[in-house]
């Protein structure tokens, strides 16, 4: 369960601990390798030394943006249903936005954004995983896009950015 819309405000005191979640990620990887032939699995969780082997994967390099093209430096956005292109997941800050679809085409806005948000998009990437990084606070599971959404918006409110767990 994903702490979105209703759930957000209604069950934000039935989270999972982290030992629910790790039983979830170890039955994920068991059913993932017995039936690897018949279906896929997947859990939207990564293991803290997963994610510390690979912070490419998470944004969280350094990454010269020119002249490079958007696929090879971002490879998800998401459209909203206000017609809002943002990076990585649903509900991520306004601050990063990529453009509204509604009033401007990928192609003219790509350029502004790589000259105005893109670096930041990569500092809030670099400072959340750190922030998982730092054992004992850090969460060993955490679901990554969940929590860097959290993280933009507590810089929108002004507030610190603090690591949290979620599936």
């Amino acid at each position: 369960l994903e702490l979105f819309g209703r759930a957000e405000k209604e069950m934000r005191a039935q989270t999972v601990d982290e030992e629910v979640l790790m039983r979830a990620y170890l039955l994920c990887a068991a059913l993932a390798v017995k039936y690897q032939e018949e279906m896929a699995i997947q859990i939207d969780l990564v293991h803290r030394d997963q994610a510390l082997l690979d912070p490419h994967r998470f944004y969280a390099v350094d990454e010269d943006p020119t002249p490079r093209q958007a696929a090879d430096l971002l490879s998800i956005v998401v459209l909203e249903p206000d017609g809002a292109l943002v990076p990585v997941a649903y509900g991520f800050s306004r601050r990063f936005m990529i453009c509204n679809i509604r009033q401007q085409r990928f192609t003219e806005a790509w350029p502004r954004y790589l000259e105005l948000r893109y670096t930041g998009f990569r500092r809030l990437c670099r400072a959340t995983l750190e922030t998982v990084a730092t054992p004992p606070d850090g969460p060993q599971l955490f679901n990554w896009h969940d929590l860097i959404v959290h993280e933009s918006l507590c810089r929108d409110r002004g507030e610190p950015e603090t690591a949290r767990t979620g599936a």
